[in-house]
């Protein structure tokens, strides 16, 4: 089961409901069905980046058996 989580210090009200689409994306990406991917945000945390509290997101993809064309993974 591919996962996306995405850590965002901001707030949750502001994460626009089309976030959903993010599960379709990684779905093509990985050769998986869409019914088998798993989007996470961790809205509102508290953190800085580069000394900086301005908004920022930091994301992690995890998947079993990879990626189905390295062309996606690297924006060819």
């Amino acid at each position: 089961m591919p996962i996306l989580q995405v850590f965002t210090n901001i707030a949750s009200k502001s994460i626009p409901s089309e976030f959903s689409q993010a599960a379709k994306i990684i779905a093509n990406l990985t050769g998986k069905k869409e019914n088998s991917v798993m989007v996470l945000v961790n809205a509102g945390n508290v953190g800085c980046f580069g000394g900086s509290t301005d908004p920022f997101i930091y994301a992690e993809l995890q998947s079993i058996g990879g990626f189905t064309d390295p062309n996606k993974v690297t924006g060819k």
